[in-house]
């Protein structure tokens, strides 16, 4: 198989972490934008993808959004395996996650306070299920992502009122929060969280 044009972001070689990972994120990109060319006006495509990092998932995210695909459903199905090797001493997940995405066909943009309440539910909706199939660590952490891109992904820009646009990396800060209450309200059974710190709710959820 050629490795050469092989999208992945190894740390070692010629130019070292930097030089992979600005490889991995161009090559996502073109990936993407390639799908979008020629997937048909109402094709579907999916893409699977299985890492914890929150950088691998900005870069993830930023190549959908810029591409013009629009994320409509996502599913984490179990599919690593806890004893294999690369998960061992690695970012890999329990799961992978499979986003199924089509064309934008609206150019549109929205106020990212605007659109909170519903990636809020959307994300509650799906955090439901996975909670009860079991789903948790960084697995259910992840599992929101697509949920809330599907709000707000539909849209060409989302801008917060000072109209600067959101970054993936904001919007990923605020699905962390958003699920962290939701767990700790599970987990203690109250939606009283005011008094909890940070080192507390780490705990909590990651233990």
């Amino acid at each position: 198989t050629p490795k050469t044009e092989e999208i992945v972001a190894y740390s070692y070689g010629e130019g070292g972490f930097e030089s992979g990972k600005k490889f991995f994120e161009e090559m996502i990109a073109k990936a993407f934008r390639e799908i979008q060319r020629v997937l048909k006006p109402n094709g579907i495509t999916c893409t699977v993808f299985a890492q914890k990092s929150t950088e691998a998932w900005e870069t993830i995210i930023n190549a959908l959004l810029n591409s013009g695909l629009y994320l409509t459903a996502s599913w984490p199905v179990h599919t690593e395996m806890k004893a294999r090797l690369r998960a061992s001493e690695s970012a890999a997940l329990a799961s992978s996650i499979y986003m199924v995405c089509c064309k934008r066909t609206e150019k549109k943009t929205a106020y990212f306070n605007e659109i909170k309440p519903q990636i809020e539910v959307r994300i509650k909706e799906k955090l439901d299920q996975f909670w009860n199939e079991g789903i948790g660590g960084s697995d259910f952490f992840i599992s929101a992502i697509g949920p809330a891109m599907e709000v707000f992904g539909k849209y060409e820009g989302v801008e917060k009122l000072s109209g600067e646009k959101v970054s993936a990396k904001e919007l990923l800060e605020y699905i962390r929060k958003s699920v962290s209450e939701y767990a700790l309200t599970k987990i203690l059974k109250s939606p009283q969280l005011g008094g909890i710190d940070e080192e507390t709710r780490f705990y909590l959820l990651w233990r």
